[in-house]
């Protein structure tokens, strides 16, 4: 089972990719978060982490490094609508 963890700041997004992830048999979401402050009261390392790049309180990088620092060997897929 892949364990998957989703984080945006969007409630619509998250609920809308948990939905997703639902219908797969060999998926779960362990848990949400709104942006990356949240991160720390999660108990379930995730195999791997979904989340917007454009949260409300971190850049892009700092997303990243949050995530990073929070859950070392989970891979990060990035969602974004930026095009630079």
């Amino acid at each position: 089972m892949i364990r998957l963890l989703l984080v945006d700041d969007q409630t619509i997004l998250r609920e809308g990719l948990r939905a997703l992830v639902e219908e797969e048999p060999d998926l779960e979401v362990v848990g949400e978060a709104p942006n990356v402050r949240a991160l720390d009261e999660l108990a379930v390392e995730p195999h791997v982490v979904v989340t917007g790049l454009a949260l409300p309180d971190a850049v892009r990088d700092e997303v990243i490094e949050g995530i990073r620092d929070r859950f070392r060997d989970a891979a990060i897929v990035a969602l974004t609508t930026d095009t630079c």
